[in-house]
């Protein structure tokens, strides 16, 4: 699955903020851009799986 991916300095300190923008609540922070990237995929599989378990649909990007 491709989704939108976000990242960007952190304003507060060293290190980047990856937000994926179509998965509620999925952001992670990392000491580099590909760590920051990295953590974001493991927080989406987590809040996908959750979801799936939940029965909540999953819809990204407008699609079931």
């Amino acid at each position: 699955m491709r989704v939108p991916v976000e990242v960007r300095a952190q304003e507060d300190g060293p290190g980047y903020l990856a937000v994926c923008p179509v998965i509620p609540g999925c952001h992670a922070e990392g000491e580099s851009i590909g760590q920051a990237i990295d953590n974001l995929t493991d927080v989406a599989c987590t809040l996908l799986e959750i979801m799936r378990e939940d029965g909540t649909a999953i819809t990204v990007g407008g699609e079931l």
